[in-house]
């Protein structure tokens, strides 16, 4: 299973890989207020980034031990 998640973190099937849209709306704990209907996505390029991941470049199958 890590190994998956491993592979799909190198090569995911879509540049924005996560879309969603509110349902009501929203105070997060911040208080950013995000009102209904309002569409959010969240950028692949993360899965790239060395503060996120280390040697995100190498593809690693222990990467994520915990699953």
């Amino acid at each position: 299973m890590a190994s998956t998640k491993e592979s799909q973190r190198m090569k995911p099937l879509q540049l924005i890989s996560m879309q969603r849209v509110a349902l009501r709306d929203v105070t997060i704990s911040d208080g950013t207020f995000i009102p209904k209907v309002t569409a959010s996505y969240v950028s692949s390029h993360r899965l790239w980034d060395p503060k996120v991941y280390a040697n995100p470049e190498q593809w690693d199958a222990h990467r994520f031990p915990n699953l």
